[in-house]
């Protein structure tokens, strides 16, 4: 699977000070943008290749990556990530500012904000957003929010039980978008089924379940001189071998996300890359009814078998580095974990965890995602490493939506996936493993949480450290989710699309985007 952070994501907002959150990301965080040239054009439109279709329009029930980019281009949230990705900045909301107690945190809206139907946005409809929010999924993520209040209609006051600046990340996610009091009328099921945000660009053709998602510009939005473009098209192919031929041939401007294995047939002036965006790990069934992987020594024995220099080099291209801890390297806080042997393959050590185990030989599934041509190579080669020590593994390929069908339900034994975050803070992927029983796992959470409570009242980057390094030794002993490599993200886009700039945490604005030409 390569779902964004969060599925369906619960935890408590990380209580880390606006310092940390905007100013701790590593050195080597680095961001990607198509070269600029002249002012930006209004008017034209692109279209965006990627590999995953849009699951759902219901803001707190984003599963994959294509939702969350898409969702936020419609559902506008109060706040959301610079540019570059070290920063937050406003969103809808023109500003906001905490109190010296920061208990209470404001934002001002635009005055001439509205919905895409030209309705008028107003605090009300923040209000009664947050308490959509805490009907989610992602409910206990805005549990720091006490009351809300609206002194004016361009006002809006959270008033929160502690100081919490690790809130603000938590509000640049798509479950914290802002949607229409009362959904203007409607129930929350018809109200996403023709969705009406206050982002950059409304809904212009959508069928559930169809290939094609059309977007086009929002004239209302609140931020004079964008969108650029009129219309915005993603084209939904599984295939990545089709995306490069639909590249290519210029049926789409910006492939989303190319494989590293399919970089070389593609001009390599039209690649921007942002390095080790993107974490693949293996990941287990530790449930009893789900047999041998529910064994801690066969999980062992299958880290131990991975040869995952090798699998970076041939598989990944090059394009990555051995994953040296189970957090994204990009994190505020994050450390390597030292005691952990993920970087080492060690076939006699993975024969003797095998051995302790009591494998008998019964065949082993490992899903991944169709969709994904990396990870489709890495399990295929991941395959052979394993019968190397004994283990018979068989490879089962099937489209995202059935992946977390069977994810949901328990029924999954392994399965090889891609992790990234698109928040600062180490709550993103404790957030993701805590609300879904350890990412489908059924590993006890109890540890997790912890690590989120650690994370929230951390008040420096040594505590951050401190609670990741915890959380570290855990995912190494449990062995839930395996490691295996910090990946690269590519993105091919056309000489014609300008504006285009891919943070660290995979995502872009497309109201920045213009063509030339």
């Amino acid at each position: 699977m390569n779902l964004r952070n969060r599925l369906l994501g619960l935890c408590t907002a990380a209580a880390v000070t606006a310092v940390l959150v905007t100013a701790c990301a590593p050195s080597s965080t680095t961001s990607s943008k198509s070269s600029d040239s002249g002012k930006p054009r209004d008017g034209g439109s692109i279209t965006i290749g990627v590999g995953e279709a849009l699951t759902t329009w219901n803001t707190v029930n984003a599963l994959t990556v294509t939702d969350f980019q898409v969702i936020k281009e419609v559902f506008e949230p109060l706040v959301v990530n610079n540019a570059d990705g070290t920063g937050i900045q406003g969103g809808l909301a023109d500003s906001y500012s905490y109190d010296k107690s920061r208990t209470t945190l404001t934002f001002k809206l635009p005055p001439k904000a509205t919905f895409s139907d030209g309705t008028p946005l107003t605090s009300a409809d923040v209000a009664f957003s947050v308490g959509f929010w805490k009907k989610g999924g992602s409910g206990a993520l805005y549990d720091t929010i006490k009351k809300v209040s609206t002194p004016n209609p361009h006002e809006v006051v959270f008033h929160l039980a502690a100081p919490n600046s690790g809130l603000l990340p938590v509000l640049t996610w798509a479950s914290s978008a802002v949607v229409r009091e009362d959904f203007g009328g409607k129930s929350a099921k018809d109200y996403f089924a023709h969705p009406v945000g206050s982002g950059p660009f409304m809904v212009n053709n959508y069928t559930p379940g169809s290939n094609e998602i059309v977007l086009k510009k929002n004239p209302t939005y609140h931020k004079a001189g964008l969108p650029h473009l009129d219309q915005v098209t993603y084209k939904v192919t599984s295939d990545p071998n089709q995306r490069v031929l639909q590249y290519k041939s210029g049926g789409i401007d910006v492939y989303d996300q190319v494989s590293p294995d399919l970089t070389v047939q593609l001009p390599k002036d039209e690649l921007t890359s942002v390095p080790g965006a993107v974490l693949s790990a293996v990941t287990f069934n530790v449930r009893p009814k789900a047999g041998i992987t529910s064994n801690v020594d066969f999980r062992k024995a299958v880290s131990l078998a991975l040869d995952r220099k090798g699998l970076v080099d041939s598989v990944y291209a090059g394009q990555g580095s051995v994953a040296e801890a189970a957090l994204t390297p990009h994190e505020p806080g994050f450390v390597k974990c030292g005691a952990c042997d993920y970087p080492r393959q060690n076939i006699a050590a993975a024969k003797a965890a095998l051995a302790k185990s009591g494998y008998k030989g019964q065949p082993v599934e490992l899903a991944v995602d169709s969709s994904n041509a990396s990870n489709v190579l890495a399990a295929q080669a991941i395959q052979p490493m394993l019968k190397a020590v004994g283990i018979k593994m068989t490879v089962k390929p099937q489209d995202v939506t059935t992946l977390i069908s069977r994810a949901t339900e328990g029924t999954i034994q392994m399965s090889i996936t891609t992790y990234r975050a698109t928040s600062l803070t180490l709550n993103d992927i404790l957030s993701l493993w805590y609300s879904t029983s350890a990412f489908f796992s059924g590993e006890d959470t109890a540890p997790i949480l912890a690590g989120v409570q650690a994370v929230a009242a951390a008040k420096d980057t040594a505590q951050l450290r401190a609670a990741a390094a915890q959380v570290e030794k855990f995912v190494f002993q449990s062995k839930f989710w395996v490691p295996v490599a910090d990946l690269d993200v590519t993105f091919a886009v056309n000489p014609r699309v300008k504006g285009l700039t891919v943070n660290p945490l995979v995502l872009y604005n497309l109201s920045d985007i213009y063509v030339t030409g």
